[in-house]
């Protein structure tokens, strides 16, 4: 979990100086040499969308795109170290995305703005980004099927598409597959539910090799794990109405702690290799086969996470790099052409994670298995069967909801739920401050 949380704290940092940048909407700005001015504003690193600028621009040479990232170019040189800077701008984000918004709202923003770490559906449903899913129909040269179809659909709010997730990355529990199969106990990741996951992980514990079924991980960070599958259940995007007072959230509470009660998971320090799981960011098509030999299980395997029984099944994506346009932008036409570059596989193929793109995809998967493996950290080859592959499209192929990244509402729920942890309140009362607290911030 150490890179999500790597992410989810950068993404904070980076919220500070979002609002820095003014541009009038109100009309086409135009170079000195009669060029098209498109202005694209991001939070985080603009080192991969200059590389796409500067290849749009040799093909469309009446364009100029102008990327406003959130650091200065010299930022090495202002003497406050990053972890420094880090933690000032963690501690007032929430204030610095008010300003965000405020500035947004007065008509004041870029034409194409990546949206992680800002409250998209807030600006979508104020009508200030454009529905995409208009675009698409519109734009005839526009080939939906060649995209993850199912991360566009569930990235849609009240059937509008406010953002374009260029890439994104999956969950899954990474088993030590040796010492699974040595204990004998039968794993089937495809049906299994957390009361399910409890049982097995007794059954682990008391015939296998190791003692634990998950180690490093407190209560609250484990709930949320649960809660990235079920996000859309507890938070409509279409009403705006959270719904954490649901038995669907009292019955993830519950099965969190009966896990410790019994001592499935704990929040204890546990070697590498020394529990049967290890919660796990796919971050990539190579991650989903390398990740266990980064921590040093050399014979591991990629489980699907369970799921709340009576729930519908399926695998949450977390949408990264999500790119939405100005409702106010008055080169729209523009904007959407060059976001439509930014899916091309000319582009997708020098990207980080999960491409939207289903050809760069499908490209990545036959190239593993043209080379039969990866390489490894230490240098050496991993070896990848065809089982282990069609384990990741089949992963792939069941997306079937968005988990958002890092979000206040997850801080509200890992700070309210400390107390049902620790035996200070009820799940139902816990439940209810969740709800009450969410639904104020909602509204706000």
């Amino acid at each position: 979990m150490k890179k999500v949380c790597m992410m989810l704290a950068a993404s904070l940092s980076l919220i500070s100086v979002a609002g820095c940048g003014d541009s009038d909407s109100k009309g086409e700005r135009k170079t000195k040499d009669g060029k098209m001015i498109i202005e694209v504003s991001t939070l985080g690193d603009t080192k991969s969308l200059k590389q796409a600028e500067k290849l749009y621009e040799q093909k469309n040479p009446k364009i100029d795109i102008q990327i406003k990232g959130a650091f200065p170019e010299n930022d090495s040189k202002t003497g406050e170290s990053k972890t420094e800077g880090s933690q000032k701008d963690e501690t007032s984000a929430e204030k610095i995305i008010s300003k965000v918004n405020t500035e947004f709202l007065a008509g004041r923003g870029s034409d194409v703005l990546v949206l992680d770490g800002l409250p998209a559906d807030k600006y979508g449903k104020k009508g200030l980004l454009t529905d995409l899913s208009k675009l698409m129909e519109e734009d005839k040269s526009f080939d939906k099927n060649q995209y993850f179809n199912k991360v566009l659909d569930n990235s849609k709010t009240n059937e509008k598409l406010y953002g374009i997730p260029l890439y994104f990355w999956l969950s899954g529990l990474l088993g030590d597959d040796k010492a699974i199969q040595q204990s004998g106990v039968k794993v089937n990741d495809k049906e299994w539910t957390w009361s399910e996951f409890t049982s097995i992980g007794k059954e682990l514990a008391s015939k296998g090799t190791h003692t634990h079924v998950i180690g490093n991980t407190p209560p609250e960070q484990m709930l949320q794990f649960l809660v990235q599958d079920h996000y859309s259940e507890l938070v409509d995007k279409a009403s705006g109405q959270a719904k954490f007072h649901s038995d669907l959230f009292v019955q993830m509470l519950e099965d969190v702690k009966k896990m410790y009660e019994q001592k499935i998971v704990t929040a204890d320090s546990v070697a590498l290799g020394e529990a049967y799981f290890v919660p796990a960011p796919i971050m990539s098509v190579e991650e989903y086969f390398s990740f266990g030999y980064s921590l040093g299980i050399t014979e591991s395997k990629m489980y699907q996470k369970p799921h709340i029984a009576g729930q519908k099944k399926g695998v949450a994506f977390t949408p990264y790099t999500t790119v939405g346009i100005n409702a106010k932008s008055p080169v729209k036409k523009e904007a959407w052409n060059f976001l439509k570059f930014l899916m091309s596989d000319e582009v997708q193929s020098k990207g980080n994670g999960f491409p939207i793109n289903k050809a760069v995809y499908e490209q990545q998967i036959k190239t593993l298995k043209e080379k039969g493996g990866i390489e490894g950290p230490d240098g050496s080859m991993i070896n990848v069967t065809n089982d282990n592959i069609q384990g990741l499209e089949k992963m792939a192929a069941e997306i079937s909801v968005q988990s958002p990244q890092s979000t206040k509402i997850e801080s509200i729920i890992a700070e309210e739920s400390k107390s049902y942890f620790s035996d200070q309140k009820s799940a139902k009362d816990v439940a209810a401050l969740i709800q009450n607290r969410v639904t104020t911030y909602i509204n706000e």
